[in-house]
């Protein structure tokens, strides 16, 4: 009985050596998401602003460039895609592209994710901080995304307004929190 108990602690604890182990090792060999905050703000007139900040460790010091992914069906609705370094304040250059790296176009391949368009922040503005990492703020502004609900009413109903979006950031990138 004395060997079975500790066959049993010794298992638990190798499975749990072995689970910080995975966690820790998804994120050493990539580039990744250490933390992503995303505000949705629903108050402006015909417009949706989506407000995301991201702590991002690139995989090299050298990696001068965040992917930003947005879904296939919301491109027609984009009105600016904007990002600002938050350490330094200053405006980073924001463009659409319609090819990725590599080693980032074989995540996408892995996830079956085509229906997603790629836009490419330059990280050359921001300043790492001492562990490596990248802050950014990303500014998002849709138009055409609230629609009316019920699409009907009276003049004494109160009209509302239905926004749907996900509730996951979608990246390229393995996300932290």
């Amino acid at each position: 009985m004395r060997y079975l108990l500790v066959a049993s602690i010794a298992a638990l604890l190798s499975t749990a050596g072995y689970a910080q182990q995975t966690t820790d090792d998804i994120y050493a060999g990539s580039s990744f998401n250490d933390d992503v905050n995303r505000k949705v703000n629903l108050d402006a007139n015909g417009i949706v602003e989506v407000v995301s900040d991201i702590k991002f460790k690139p995989l090299r010091a050298t990696d001068d460039a965040y992917y930003f992914v947005i879904p296939s069906d919301l491109e027609e609705h984009v009105v600016s895609i904007t990002a600002v370094a938050s350490t330094t304040q200053a405006e980073a250059k924001v463009q659409k592209v319609s090819k990725i790296p590599a080693d980032l176009q074989s995540i996408v391949n892995s996830k079956n994710a085509s229906d997603t368009v790629f836009y490419k922040i330059d990280t050359k503005v921001a300043e790492q901080s001492g562990k490596g990492f990248i802050s950014l703020t990303v500014r998002e502004i849709y138009k055409r995304r609230k629609e009316p609900f019920p699409a009907k009413i009276t003049i004494k109903e109160e009209l509302s307004l239905k926004f749907v979006d996900s509730k996951y950031y979608i990246s390229v990138y393995p996300t932290k929190t």
